[in-house]
């Protein structure tokens, strides 16, 4: 008895490790299929390295990134490309050529663009996307900005972070300064003026954002 159920043991998992093999052989096709056709759009993306996430929509977001010639800066351009579920057309929908700047799918289908610029004021920055129709929407940004000529300084702030809500209409900018003292502000902004925003419109800065008053007394 014992030796005919150690048999079915091995015949199910001798099954269920088919399957999984031949699950993960279709997604490799699948996959193999979608990068040729992004890399088929046109010249420039032919040795572009590909990447791809697929929404709770049915929808699937790509990343073509096109390498750079030696002689280039180390960043590659990137263009962002969608399909609707259950097509191979591929729809265009912004690109990032910005130095310093890299990008990642979070696991909720939300693109991250970080960009770091160094020095003696240096600064990090993050922006949110997601895909609303056909187009790419900001949904939010944080910034952090390092003054480190300001350590001898008590006006000058030595380190400043925003934290940016284009879904809510909601900014909080707080600064730091040399003396420990640390002040905090929110404020209320119209969205509206900041929806049309393009990935290829950003700066080192990152996306535009609303002016707060001033920290200073």
């Amino acid at each position: 008895m014992s030796k005919m159920i150690l048999k079915e043991s091995l015949f199910l998992s001798s099954v269920l490790t088919f399957c999984f093999s031949v699950s993960v052989y279709a997604e490799t096709i699948q996959s193999d299929n979608k990068t040729s056709q992004i890399q088929s759009l046109k010249p420039e993306l032919a040795k572009a390295n590909v990447s791809f996430k697929v929404l709770k929509s049915g929808e699937t977001l790509a990343a073509a990134e096109i390498p750079k010639a030696e002689s280039e800066e180390e960043s590659s351009d990137v263009e962002f490309y969608f399909a609707a579920k259950d097509s191979s057309k591929w729809t265009f929908l912004d690109s990032l050529q910005l130095e310093g700047s890299s990008f990642e799918f979070r696991d909720d289908g939300v693109i991250k663009i970080s960009i770091e610029e160094g020095g003696s004021s240096s600064s990090t920055t993050t922006s949110l996307w997601r895909l609303e129709k056909d187009r790419l929407k900001v949904i939010g940004q944080d910034s952090e900005m390092l003054d480190r000529s300001a350590l001898n300084r008590k006006t000058d702030p030595t380190r400043v972070t925003e934290s940016t809500n284009f879904l809510t209409g909601r900014m909080v900018v707080k600064s730091e300064f040399a003396h420990a003292k640390t002040k905090k502000i929110e404020c209320k902004f119209d969205k509206k003026e900041f929806d049309a925003q393009k990935v290829s419109e950003m700066s080192l800065g990152g996306v535009k954002v609303p002016e707060c008053p001033s920290t200073k007394k």
